[in-house]
């Protein structure tokens, strides 16, 4: 057996024998801290499950975010296409310069059997295609335009299609244009369109002619010259 004199000796016999290095460990080092790497793998192991659970609740609550944010913004426009119903008949008689208009249709809110009246078969001049009459139900404001005759008795003499949002887009305007058209199609009577909105990107001013006009108005009704929005990123469908 070798001797040992010396610490350089002690250190070639552990490396010569495993064994006794590991018993020699096992006198010196405590076994909390012997099991040191296993609890910090066990922790690390642990700390990824947490991570990981973590991630996917947050994922959770950014969807249900997203989802309430969009609920928010749906009850601001409809909000804000509520104001449209009642200030924008003065704005928009104003504009088109005729003696009266009432509402008639407001998507979701009212007239649905009034504009379905309009379209029937009883009434219209040429019936829809389904797919025509669903796209006039999504119409945001639908109005009577009324017009006295010698004896001073208001008649309807022709109708309003209008698309309410806060920043008008060139689809806006495309909307209105095709439902006017589909509408005014449908009755013996003419039909004009609109937008209102608090703004108007470049590229709906561009959409802009002679049977469509922009009405700008403010979340609160008042009337306001329709300033430019930023240019869109690309035309909606």
């Amino acid at each position: 057996m070798a001797t040992i004199n010396n610490m350089a000796d002690l250190v070639k016999v552990l490396q010569d024998n495993p064994e006794w290095l590991l018993t020699i460990r096992g006198l010196i080092i405590s076994k909390e801290i012997a099991d040191l790497p296993a609890s910090v793998e066990e922790l690390k192991a642990t700390v990824e499950r947490m991570s990981d659970t973590l991630t996917t609740r947050l994922d959770d609550v950014s969807g249900t975010l997203t989802t309430v944010s969009g609920r928010v913004n749906n009850l601001t426009g409809d909000d804000y296409e509520g104001q449209a119903a009642h200030f924008g008949r003065r704005r928009l008689r104003d504009a088109l310069q005729v003696e009266d208009l009432q509402l008639m249709y407001q998507t979701r809110r009212q007239g649905r059997e009034d504009l379905r009246k309009l379209l029937s078969q009883d009434q219209a001049v040429q019936r829809p295609s389904k797919e025509n009459q669903d796209d006039l139900e999504d119409t945001d404001l639908i109005f009577w335009i009324y017009s006295s005759d010698a004896e001073g008795k208001e008649l309807v003499t022709a109708h309003l299609v209008a698309e309410v949002s806060f920043t008008i887009k060139a689809n806006d305007v495309v909307r209105a244009r095709r439902r006017a058209q589909i509408l005014g199609s449908c009755t013996n009577l003419p039909c004009l369109a609109a937008v209102i909105g608090t703004a108007i990107t470049p590229e709906a001013r561009s959409q802009l002619a002679d049977d469509v006009t922009a009405v700008g108005m403010t979340q609160e009704g008042h009337s306001v010259a329709l300033p430019l929005a930023e240019p869109e990123q690309a035309t909606e469908q």
